[in-house]
């Protein structure tokens, strides 16, 4: 069919547009001559408690989650579309007290929260490399690390020509010890381990699911640097954008630079909300070590202010999705959070941790689905998505001589629609980023062979709509456990082995 050619025009010409970064990359992970540092942890990666603070047990059973998932009682989101089951906003809110908590743990003489502890994709490819290429016998909790190398967040380079007003928010993954065990363990990273998988014989090649401890983070951070600094307000006020809610209008991209909604965070003064200026101290925030500041060409020691985080557990077999992000109001936040939402925060949390509003969705679309054979036709939408990284989406503008130009699920929507599957819920056709649901999109996280690089330009983004497990297009791709960060961040172990055999060569 024509658009199925289409949509792999499409990630051919990703592939072409990004192979010398993919290679950079690659070459960034050569160990040369002696192996990363593995005497003495810089400190130690905290997992997720046994019980969380309501009492609940961490993981959660499944047959609990999927009793609140399945409650009829809550079905009805038609009006606003945002989750309203107590059960589940509060188990929302028990994992992020626990993310948030402090430890005892250090790092450049500051207090680490558990979240801060975990491990980065680049901890994970580093000690894989160093195994690869020097035979070492390596685990993840001796090797050496700093809080790593924070970059633009994978949704920003999604679509051609693509106006996401992403301002200045820089991001990694984190993901807790079970959850990075898991991916070192099985050398989810080396692109041969996920062309064997899709050469297993099965119909639908999948990884391995990850333990129902796993949790995967990606926090949003927003670096305050002298190009911030306004003056007019307080001798050390930075301005921020921050989300002034939908305005009852989700049928558009709604990008941060086009809010002009502003606040304002003072490094040594107190709080004014009169004003809109609050205290650093009311963001989850740490300085910059020289790793950070030179990832992001900012000073050692400037400040970076948490503006949001996704998160992400694999207590259910679609794993449960909530996502932060900071208020100036979190009492009474915007959409996609809600006043239901926030009444719920627990009192546990700390100053900083309480400023942030949740949106929150365990399902694609009430009434939960089946995994196989559902349908969205009478059902209806339930929206998830962080403001800092959806509000800006939209689907492609212009097909112009079979290329299509622009759009974060232009070629994800393309993939669904080949096989004449319809993407509406109820009646409703979602095409922008404030129409998403975590789960839907994650879902679509896959490795293509000889398609799929490790550049984001290949990940095929959806809004909010059903899709079936055993969905056509997942045929013969190797299903990644709804976790878009491996496709992200795949090593060419044998360009890297070949590339070592080289340099040992001309050495010689």
């Amino acid at each position: 069919m024509k658009i199925k050619n289409l949509a792999t025009i499409i990630i051919y010409a990703s592939i072409l547009f990004t192979s010398c970064n993919e290679k950079k990359d690659n070459a960034e992970h050569i160990v040369k001559n002696k192996a990363i540092a593995t005497s003495k942890a810089s400190f130690k990666a905290i997992p997720m408690p046994k019980k969380l603070i309501s009492g609940m047990l961490f993981p959660t059973d499944s047959i609990i989650i999927n009793k609140w998932i399945s409650n009829p009682k809550y079905n009805n989101v038609k009006a606003g579309h945002f989750e309203n089951n107590p059960e589940i906003i509060n188990h929302g809110w028990d994992i992020w007290e626990a993310l948030t908590a402090f430890t005892s743990e250090t790092y450049d003489n500051q207090k680490l929260r558990r979240f801060e502890t975990w491990y980065t994709p680049e901890d994970i490819k580093g000690a894989l490399t160093d195994q690869l290429l020097n035979k070492n016998k390596i685990t993840l909790k001796n090797i050496k690390r700093t809080r790593g190398k924070l970059k633009v967040p994978s949704q920003f380079h999604t679509g051609k020509g693509l106006n996401t007003s992403t301002g200045d928010i820089v991001s990694f993954v984190k993901y807790d010890p079970s959850a990075a065990n898991h991916i070192f363990d099985n050398k989810l990273f080396l692109k041969s381990k996920l062309n064997a998988i899709s050469k297993s014989g099965a119909r639908f090649p999948q990884i391995k699911d990850f333990p129902t401890s796993g949790v995967v983070l990606k926090p949003i951070f927003d670096p305050l640097t002298d190009a911030d600094l306004a003056k007019e307000k307080c001798s050390d006020c930075y301005k921020i954008a921050v989300w002034p809610g939908e305005q009852n209008n989700p049928e558009r991209k709604f990008g941060e630079d086009a809010w002009n909604y502003f606040a304002y965070v003072t490094l040594t003064g107190k709080t004014d909300k009169d004003k809109s200026i609050f205290s650093v101290n009311e963001f989850i925030h740490f300085k910059a070590d020289s790793t950070i500041a030179k990832s992001r060409n900012i000073k050692t020691g400037d400040f970076l202010i948490l503006k949001a985080m996704h998160v992400t557990t694999r207590e259910t077999k679609r794993w449960t999705w909530q996502s932060f992000w900071w208020s100036p109001n979190p009492d009474n936040p915007f959409k996609p959070s809600t006043e239901t939402i926030a009444s719920q925060r627990p009192k546990q949390l700390d100053g900083a941790s309480k400023h942030y509003a949740m949106s929150i969705a365990y399902s694609m679309v009430k009434p939960v689905q089946p995994y196989f054979g559902g349908s969205g036709k009478n059902a209806n939408s339930l929206y998830a998505y962080n403001p800092y990284l959806e509000a800006g989406f939209g689907p492609f503008q212009v097909i112009k001589d079979d290329v299509a130009i622009g759009g974060t699920f232009s070629t994800g929507n393309q993939f669904v629609q080949a096989y004449n599957i319809d993407q509406r819920v109820g009646n409703q056709l979602n095409l922008f980023g404030m129409q998403t649901n975590c789960m839907s999109c994650h879902g679509q996280a896959r490795y293509i062979p000889g398609i799929t690089t490790s550049n984001s330009s290949s990940h095929l983004y959806i809004t909010n709509q059903y899709f079936d497990l055993n969905a056509p297009y997942f045929k013969n791709n190797v299903k990644l456990d709804f976790t878009w960060s491996i496709q992200g961040n795949l090593i060419d172990d044998k360009k890297l082995i070949t590339s070592k055999n080289k340099n040992l060569a001309l050495n010689q």
